[in-house]
């Protein structure tokens, strides 16, 4: 009685090691699962990000081929007497990721709506774009704004070169641009375009 007793104990410490053994090998496993998943959230966040930013870069260009559009009650202003001014003050390269800190301005008619963003641009095409708040000036009609901005940096080969540009648009009138710098590879390194 004593042997069966012993055996049943043996056969239930059996029972419950493989039991605590299965639970850690499916544990262990759901832990890998988890981390893949993760993983994969983060690769598809990082598209969707992308896909995202190329969208707000092709809306952007489409609104400026539209521009022209003036509304009924608008009258169109002359735009040599309205422009806008780019200049970096400093930047810097982290990883792959451009940081450049800017001096914005434009000089616009008081009390018309406008909207402004720094543009990363690759030849004629726009990589990505920030949206920046241009604040009321000293005088009229000149607002201004001291901002640091991060994009991520492209590949570009060696005869291509990146711009940032300031682009202010309002439905009085076309859209305006300037632009603060460029930067081209030498040697593998971004070197900023001086003169």
């Amino acid at each position: 009685m004593k042997k069966n007793g012993l055996l049943i104990s043996l056969i239930a410490c059996v029972l419950l090691a493989s039991a605590l053994l299965l639970s850690v090998t499916a544990l262990v496993s759901a832990k890998r699962d988890a981390k893949a998943a993760s993983e994969q959230v983060q690769i598809l966040t990082a598209q969707v990000q992308t896909l995202e930013e190329q969208n707000q870069a092709l809306r952007l260009q489409l609104s400026y081929q539209n521009a022209t559009w003036v509304p009924p009650q608008a009258e169109p202003i002359d735009s040599e007497e309205y422009y806008c001014t780019l200049m970096v003050d400093a930047w810097e390269k982290d990883a792959d990721i451009l940081k450049v800190s800017v001096f914005a301005q434009a000089f616009l008619e008081e009390g018309v709506p406008f909207t402004a963003q720094l543009e990363l641009w690759r030849g004629d095409a726009v990589l990505a774009s920030q949206p920046i708040t241009l604040d009321i000036g000293e005088a009229v009609g000149i607002f201004e704004a001291d901002v640091t901005v991060s994009f991520p940096i492209p590949e570009i080969a060696a005869d291509e070169e990146l711009q940032l540009w300031l682009a202010v648009q309002s439905a009085g009138f076309d859209p305006l641009f300037a632009c603060g710098a460029g930067w081209y590879l030498e040697d593998g390194q971004l070197m900023l375009i001086t003169g």
